[in-house]
């Protein structure tokens, strides 16, 4: 720590910058100073870089005034800046998270206040393990169905809720305690039948999530031109009493009183059969009966709520926004997806008692809708526009991605004329990445990148801008059954 600080004026990360790298970026942001410098009214800037090949077209190798947040790791010894990257030309470190990395970088590995930050940052990144409603998994949504979202605008949340945790893990005391509001509605008050002539839905300021789902759910089937208003006081509530066009929502005697249970809400709303609604309010539901993990939406909003300064109605806008990119997601998936399927004439073989489904399609909730739809557990997906290829498996069938990426290199040596004794070289060196459980790209066909814990196999990605695969679709298929065939039975089972 006694070395000369870098005066720092960028942070870069990745397109449609994950979890790990927006922690990062936010850790970077607090603590970057023990490492580094900048000037207190110009902080570092935030670039986005659409992968290495981006960071070399731009000339930032050439930079020493930035630091790559995960991302650059192929770059390593190429760029002047500092990269804190788990990824590297050779591979990727095991057991191991940006956010792990830089945390060691600037002094903080053992820190009380990033201890269960970086834990459970590592177990996200790592196992790829993440319910649906939780920060992870999230941000993937918000990237691809939400509106208005960059990743300027996802890194400030992130960082909020960052803060909000680390003062919730020191034992700070809130800075709000939650407030307890009640209404006296008269006989002419609008209820859930009426809701369609409603032009305000109240509720109260740092409300739990479960009001902001109900209050979400009301502003579906409310006048088109409802607002939301957040009462942080009971005067707020009284200037809207007497109206026959308000709706209370988690508030004491209002039309959606605190502890109103959310099926019975979605269904006087006639939600109670639309996807996505369906999946919040069943979600909502098992951490009300289950412990939280640390970065499960209601953990979160509990956090914000109480220990950030964090306006009220940015809380609700963010989770709105977070609702309204998980319903989009929701039509997608089951509406979008089997008309897609079928008209791009996609198909689903059996191999044994795996089912192995193939389709040309550019909707994000492709293999999703074979994995869960179809009961695919291993799905090859070819972008319609780049024809580049990505190979997933289904949970518990990941082990299929060593035997299936063993045959799709067979199939890339002989359609580049590869002689017998090189192609058993590069089998070596694959088998030897896998017993390591090594992530990394493909032995001699670098285009492919193998994720083992992941259980996924990509011809780029949109952190990796690489040339589509040459062998045909046929002979990947083909390639992708043989492995599925050579492999070792059912999954194994777990000690």
């Amino acid at each position: 720590m006694d070395e000369k600080k870098l005066r720092i004026r960028f942070f870069g990360v990745h397109r449609r910058a994950h979890l790990d790298e927006l922690v990062m970026l936010a850790m970077a942001r607090s603590h970057g100073w023990r490492r580094w410098f900048w000037r207190k009214e110009r902080p570092p800037e935030l670039v986005v870089f659409d992968g290495d090949e981006d960071i070399v077209k731009r000339g930032a190798v050439n930079n020493d005034d930035i630091v790559f947040l995960g991302c650059g790791g192929g770059l390593k010894e190429r760029c002047r800046g500092i990269v804190i990257d788990e990824h590297a030309a050779e591979g990727c470190e095991v057991n191991a998270c940006g956010t792990l990395l830089l945390a060691r970088y600037l002094g903080l590995e053992e820190s009380p206040e990033y201890k269960a930050i970086i834990a459970e940052v590592l177990r996200s990144d790592v196992s790829a393990g993440q319910q649906h409603l939780e920060l992870g998994q999230l941000i993937k949504v918000l990237y691809g169905w939400g509106r208005n979202v960059d990743e300027a605008r996802v890194g400030r949340f992130v960082h909020n809720v960052v803060n909000a945790l680390r003062r919730q893990a020191r034992g700070d005391a809130p800075r709000r305690q939650p407030i307890t509001l009640s209404v006296a509605l008269g006989d002419d008050a609008a209820t859930l039948e009426t809701i369609g002539q409603v032009k305000r839905i109240v509720l109260p300021a740092y409300a739990p999530l479960a009001t902001l789902l109900s209050a979400f759910m009301a502003l579906q089937r409310a006048s088109p031109d409802c607002q939301i208003r957040l009462a942080a006081s009971q005067a707020d509530v009284e200037r809207y009493d007497g109206r026959d066009d308000v709706l209370f929502v988690g508030i004491e005697s209002g039309q959606v009183p605190p502890k109103m249970n959310l099926k019975k809400t979605a269904k006087k709303l006639r939600l109670d059969q639309a996807a996505g609604f369906w999946l919040i309010v069943q979600e909502l539901e098992r951490w009300q009966r289950e412990e939280q993990r640390l970065f499960e939406l209601g953990h979160v909003v509990d956090a914000l709520n109480a220990h950030s300064g964090v306006e009220a109605t940015v809380i609700w806008e963010q989770v709105a926004r977070i609702f309204g990119a998980i319903i989009r997601r929701a039509k997608e998936l089951f509406e979008d997806c089997p008309k897609a399927f079928e008209a791009a004439g996609g198909w689903v073989y059996d191999v044994g008692e795996v089912k192995v489904a193939f389709v040309d399609s550019e909707l994000g909730m492709m293999a999703t809708y074979c994995r869960n739809v179809l009961k695919a557990k291993v799905v090859v997906l070819r972008n319609l526009a780049t024809k580049q290829t990505q190979i997933f498996t289904a949970k518990g069938y990941g082990h299929l991605i060593v035997p299936i990426m063993a045959e799709v290199l067979r199939a890339e040596a002989a359609h580049a004329g590869i002689a017998a004794d090189s192609l058993e070289r590069r089998l070596g060196r694959f088998a030897k990445m896998a017993a390591e459980k090594r992530d990394g790209p493909l032995p001699g066909f670098e285009h492919w990148y193998v994720m083992l814990g992941g259980g996924m196999a990509l011809n780029g990605s949109h952190t990796r801008d690489v040339p589509a695969t040459k062998i045909s679709a046929q002979v990947l298929v083909f390639a992708v059954v043989n492995g599925v065939r050579a492999s070792q039975g059912p999954p194994p089972v777990s000690p």
